[in-house]
Order: C-alpha cells, then structure tokens, then sequence
C-alpha cells in the first residue's frame, strides 16, 4: 500500500507489558509526509501520518568540518539511504570512492536536506565507474545493473547482451565505450554493437527473424514494416538482405531504415502482381536448406503456390533445371562443383538467385531436406510426433521420411532438434544410414585414425570411421575431426556430393 508516495514498512516489534508498541526506523533524506502503516492480524491495518524534515544534512556537514576523510565516511556509512548510484559507488576502489568524497567535500556545507540530496544526485559516479575502470569491472557493473533493475542497463537489450553474446564479445563491446560516461549517444552504440554481435553469432541469415520479430520489437522496428513483412511471400529475400546489410550500416537507426526500405521495395513489388503469378514467393525448403528447387508440376510453381508439396515416389515431376550463377562463392572454390551439381540437381537451393551463402552454417532440419530430396524420398505415408516439429512446416515431409526408413533420430524421444546446427558426427551418422537404406558396398580404401577419436560419441564412432575410410569425410590438419563442430553450407554441399556420387546416385 502506498500513501503519499512515501509509505514506511516495518518488520516485527516487540510489545511490553502495558502493550505499547517501540520501534525504531531510517528514514530517507526526503522531506515530505510520510505513512507509517502497522499491520496485526487481529486489529488490521493501522496508519499514522507525520511530517518528516530529514535532518541528514547536519551530519554531513559535521563530515566536511573533518575533511575529505570524514565526507568519505558519510558516504559509506549513509549510501543506502542517500540519491546516490550505489551499484557504481560498490563497484568503484577506494581511490575511486576517495575522489568522489573530494568532490562532494569541494561543494561544502549543504544548508537543507533538499541541497544535500542535489549535491548527492550530481556526483559523477557513474561517468567514473565508465573513466577509471577495467573493462572487466564495467562489466560487472552492468551485470550488477541488470540484476537489480538499475537504469540505463536493466532492459532487454541488456539481457540480450548478457545472455546470448559470449563473455569475450562482452568485453569487446565494453572496451569501446569505456572512457566516457555513459549517455544516450554511446547508449545506442551499445544498443548496435550488441544487435551486430548478435546477428553474427547466427552464421545462418534465416534466423535474423529471431532480432526483426521474436525479441518482443526490442530493436524498435516500425510497426508498419513489421505489418507489410508478415504478409510478403519473400521473406527468405529480406532476411538475406538484412544479414548482409548488418556489415554495412553504421547504427541502429539506420539499420532500422534497411529493414523499412527493403520491406517496402517487396511489399510494394509483390503486390503488383496478380495473386497466383509467378514472382519471388518463398521456396520449399528454408533458404538454406535443400529444397527441390524451382521447378514446375503440372503447371503450378512450386517455390510460389504451394510450400508442402507432397509427391507420391511413384510421380516423376517434371523440374527445369535451374540457372547456377551464384556470386558468394569466392574463396569457397573447392566447394564449387558440389554446389552446382547440387542445385542443378534439386538437392539444395542457393539463399537467392544470386547467392548461395556457403559459410552458413547448417540445421539439423536444413541437412534431411538435402538428403531426402537427394534420395527423391517424401513423407506422404509417414508421420512423426516430435513436439518440436511442425506439421505445416517445408520440412515436415522430409523429416517424416527420413524417420520412417530409420534414417534418422530424434535428439531424445520427443524432440527432433529443430533449430539445432547439425555436428560433424551426426552427420556422418546419417549418410552412413544412407549407405545402409540403399544397401551400397562401395570399397574401403583406408582406414582413419583421428587424433581426437576419444571426443567421438559412441553412436557415431563407427561412421566416423567408415566415411573417413571412403574418402567421404576427413579431419584437419592437426589430424583431428571436430565431432561437435558445426557445418558450413559448402562443407555440406561437399560431403553430400562425394557420398551421392560415390554411391552413383547423382550424376
């Protein structure tokens, strides 16, 4: 309950025999009225109003006839109770701490509480904490922010920052802003140096929805574009583009101003179209997974009209083959083969016409659609029941598939793993379950030793093996194979060509 602004609660006192009540309490150097409220079970809630003058600022300046030292005590003895940013004042040194009592004392005697507490207010505790500390401590200071609702840091951004950005990435944002105060300007460097680590912490562009929309708007996107995005068919076009765009813009507001314009461009271009044409829609697989390419089938564009396509084996569709001129692929030379071969062969789809993104890495979801349409199987007749897994979504059939040939598994008996970027070992799981569904016996031609064979799990240390043995996969020039690391779209594309061609099933 509060009165006034200003209510006083009290713990448990204790009662003489006469009854009578004696307590004692602190009270803040704010003047005003003030509600003391007593609350028994019996008699209820009782309420006693007084005028309070604090006359705090009578000690302080019996600190200041001491000196500095003196001031310094004050402080620490009064913080709690004083308009005074006590996280930062905690975190300060004595030096630090010695300093800010210098600068109190410098400003003399306070002649009313009222005087005291603006001369408390201004001390630039904060602007210090910013100056004169490691980078280390400023980031303690703003995890002590954040865990006690303490502005300028407790906000969502922050939790952003300190739950998804690791400690390192922490660090480095911290070491650019320290040397100032922290104010509104350097607050929205803050805001876009952890919206920029967060975006490349993905390494996959499709999940860039997770800053435009599942952030509760956090990153302040207008309303009107967020509107038009949700209707657009080409979201996977947006969403590339604003993974590209995050390397080029220099603040969040302009950021911000990509995402209107972009937005804009293919709103305003898709509704110019006829509904059921044949312009820019979203494709079967996600962007960065394997789709069955742009095609046709009795006249219906697939990548337009229809998401979940399901093709009995039995249908042999007729699929143009799609054009290859993909311009992201410099430096990734040695993955090029496999990628147009790929494409050309409806096994996986670039992340626009024009780029294929070969460093993203891949999710576990992404890699079945690749391997279900490189074995041409679809889930028509099957059905999984994972409770991370979407009926409605592009890789549903895939999954379904997959799943019914014994192909693959979940991550436990109730989750697929939706989401999850596909390691190295389970990868080589699931090929070597290929090769056993096709019943291939292809010649072995060595036999693999890695230098780190122990980190292998137990269920995929056999494939590991057998693939390292065919030349499928191999390890790093430190001689290990990184069983738990993750998979770049071009290193996929590499091992799915090698294995499909080995096996003979693609050209």
């Amino acid at each position: 309950q509060e009165i006034n602004d200003k209510t006083v609660y009290i713990g448990a006192t204790f009662v003489d025999a006469d009854g009578n009540v004696s307590v004692s309490f602190r009270l803040p150097p704010r003047n005003g009225k003030y509600t003391v409220a007593f609350i028994n079970k019996k008699l209820g809630t009782q309420l006693l109003g007084f005028e309070y003058e604090s006359k705090l600022h009578f000690e302080y300046n019996d600190s200041v006839s001491i000196g500095v030292e003196g001031v310094l005590e004050f402080l620490n003895s009064n913080k709690e109770v004083l308009p005074m940013n006590i996280i930062g004042y905690d975190i300060l040194g004595d030096d630090e701490r010695r300093s800010i009592a210098g600068i109190l004392y410098g400003q003399g005697e306070a002649e009313t509480s009222d005087k005291l507490n603006e001369m408390i207010s201004s001390l630039p505790i904060e602007k210090m904490v910013f100056e004169e500390l490691e980078k280390e401590d400023v980031l303690l200071y703003i995890k002590k922010c954040n865990e006690s609702e303490y502005s300028p840091f407790a906000n969502a951004i922050t939790k952003v920052f300190l739950e998804k950005l690791s400690e390192n990435t922490q660090l480095d944002i911290v070491s650019e802003l320290i040397g100032s105060e922290f104010t509104e300007e350097n607050e929205k460097e803050f805001q876009f140096k952890t919206l920029k680590s967060y975006v490349a912490t993905f390494g996959y562009f499709a999940e860039i929805e997770d800053v435009i929309k599942n952030e509760a708007n956090i990153w302040k996107f207008s309303q009107k574009s967020l509107k038009e995005y949700d209707v657009i068919k080409n979201k996977n076009a947006v969403m590339n583009a604003m993974f590209t765009e995050i390397e080029t813009v220099t603040s969040i507001d302009e950021y911000r101003n990509s995402f209107d314009t972009i937005v804009s461009e293919i709103y305003n271009e898709e509704n110019k179209k006829p509904a059921g044409g044949s312009g820019g829609g979203g494709s079967m697989g996600s962007a960065g997974g394997g789709g069955m390419g742009t095609g046709s089938v009795d006249n219906i564009r697939v990548d337009d009209t229809i998401k979940d396509l399901v093709i009995p084996e039995t249908t042999t569709p007729t699929v143009t083959t799609p054009e290859v001129n993909f311009k992201d692929l410099g430096g990734f030379d040695w993955a090029k083969e496999a990628v147009d071969s790929l494409t050309k062969n409806g096994i996986i789809n670039g992340v626009s016409e024009s780029s294929f993104a070969p460093a993203n890495l891949v999710k576990r979801e992404e890699f079945v659609k690749m391997i279900a349409s490189a074995l041409k199987l679809t889930g028509i007749d099957a059905n999984v029941s994972f409770d991370d897994v979407d009926k409605s979504a592009w890789y549903y059939s895939s999954v379904c598939a997959l799943t019914r040939e014994k192909i693959i598994n979940g991550v436990s008996a109730t989750m697929f793993g939706i989401g999850d970027n596909i390691t190295r070992e389970d990868m080589a799981v699931i090929l070597c379950r290929v090769y056993d569904f096709k019943k291939l016996t292809l010649e072995k031609q060595l036999t693999a030793l890695f230098a780190d064979e122990s980190s292998i799990s137990d269920y995929a240390l056999e494939s590991v093996n057998k693939l390292a043995g065919l030349k499928i996969i191999s390890g790093y020039e430190d001689g290990s194979f990184k069983p738990k690391s993750t998979l770049s779209r071009a290193e996929a594309a590499v091992v799915i060509y090698r294995f499909f061609t080995a096996a003979g099933l693609i050209n």
